[in-house]
């Protein structure tokens, strides 16, 4: 019999009464039936079609299966069924402290799309790891640390930031028309107010064709056009605010960089005014950088500082 576990009479390989339990089939021929017991430890050689292999650990090989069987069918926190369902959902709860951001108590909740528990599992260990990252970065907006002192060294890493998030949203922009053709319909009404024109208020010239657009061919002219409008005036603002050091053009956003590592910028705190005066270097920068583009100028997106470089250029107390 091919490929059983088998002994022939008078063939070594049982060693005293830690034989295994053997059944008797044919002439001469006894199969063996192995019974794993948490004490016992197979160390017999077998000859499987004339081969001798080492044996191993039977009840170690029964438990490792076990354990794993275990796991394969334990849900991961938050995986749950709904009744008379048989699709896995996953809901995670708010932290205490951050229950005034989730009125319902719920974090979030969603569907697994799937009735397999080890994909559910899967899926809902990678969402999991997300939303305690969200957890942490919401700690730190609702309790930001203050900044004692702006140093140079944060001045400039708020100022690349600054000048990165422009350039890098325009090239959002450019590189989605679709979405810069959504937002110039949204914004078409109100307009944007560029502070040197005195006058009746012109409408801007509607977007001629509003049909699907094709990534291949990229950015109609008549929507880069009026993007190109919109640039324009925002960098007039922000030459004006250059001219007369106006930092307060840069306050808000400067204050929005700072709060990403959980930070207070303080404009009265040493060195914040000169911190907002290069901010508002870099968004002059940023915008006739952008201006350029329109032109056809090629302007790389730089990339921004990481938050733990942030970090690391708060100053400390002695």
């Amino acid at each position: 019999m091919t490929g059983l576990l088998a002994w022939k009479h008078g063939q070594p390989g049982q060693v005293g009464n830690e034989a295994a339990l053997t059944v008797v089939t044919s002439a001469g021929v006894r199969l063996v039936t192995l019974f794993p017991q948490k004490s016992l430890r197979i160390k017999y050689l077998l000859r499987i079609n004339g081969l001798r292999i080492a044996s191993v650990s039977f009840w170690c090989v029964t438990r490792a299966i076990s354990m794993t069987t275990e796991n394969m069918t334990r849900r991961a926190p938050g995986v749950h069924l709904r009744t008379g369902s048989s699709v896995w959902q996953w809901k995670i709860k708010a932290p205490s402290a951050l229950r005034s951001l989730y009125p319902s108590g719920w974090a979030h909740r969603c569907s697994l799309r799937t009735s397999d528990l080890s994909v559910a599992n899967l899926l809902a260990a990678g969402l999991q790891a997300d939303w305690l990252s969200r957890f942490e970065e919401q700690r730190k907006t609702l309790n930001p640390q203050r900044v004692e002192v702006v140093t140079p060294a944060m001045a400039k890493l708020l100022a690349d930031r600054i000048r990165a998030s422009i350039l890098s949203t325009d090239q959002k922009l450019r590189n989605e028309p679709e979405t810069t053709r959504l937002l110039l319909e949204a914004t078409r009404p109100v307009g944007v107010a560029n502070g040197l024109t005195i006058g009746p208020y012109e409408a801007p010239r509607p977007i001629a064709d509003a049909t699907p657009l094709d990534p291949l061919e990229g950015m109609p002219l008549a929507l880069l056009l009026e993007l190109a409008d919109v640039n324009e005036a925002i960098s007039q603002q922000a030459a004006i605010a250059m001219a007369t050091q106006r930092v307060a053009e840069v306050l808000p956003r400067v204050k929005h960089e700072a709060l990403a590592p959980g930070l207070t910028f303080d404009h009265k705190a040493p060195g914040g005014m000169d911190a907002l005066r290069e901010c508002l270097k870099a968004y002059r920068k940023a915008w006739q950088d952008v201006t350029e583009r329109d032109a056809g100028a090629v302007i790389e997106t730089p990339q921004a500082p990481t938050l733990v470089t942030m970090k690391q250029a708060k100053p400390t107390r002695d």
